[in-house]
C-alpha cells in the first residue's frame, strides 16, 4: 500500500514535454513483497490479471491512478 501512495504523489510529473504518465512496475512491486515479513520469493505476479508492466494515463480525457485491489499470497 505504501508503494501504491508512493506512486500517487508523483503522478504530476511531467513526462516529456506535454504529457504525465505513470507506470507501475512489477519489479518494484515484487521488490515491496519481498520486504514482508516471512516472505522470501515471489514465483508469480499478476498484476490487473497480466504479467506486464501498467501504464497509467492522465490527460483530458482519461486519469489514472494507482490503487491496490485485492492481495492474494499462497503458501507454497
Amino acid at each position: 500500500n505504501k508503494h501504491f501512495e508512493s506512486l500517487r504523489k508523483s503522478w504530476d510529473t511531467l513526462a516529456g514535454e506535454r504529457g504525465y504518465k505513470l507506470t507501475v512496475y512489477r519489479s518494484q512491486l515484487i521488490s515491496a513483497i519481498i520486504g514482508v515479513d516471512g516472505v522470501v520469493n515471489v514465483a508469480s505476479l499478476l498484476f490487473d490479471t497480466k504479467e506486464e508492466d501498467v501504464v497509467l494515463t492522465f490527460s483530458n480525457d482519461l486519469q489514472e491512478l494507482p490503487v491496490v485491489g485485492a492481495v492474494t499470497l499462497d503458501e507454497q
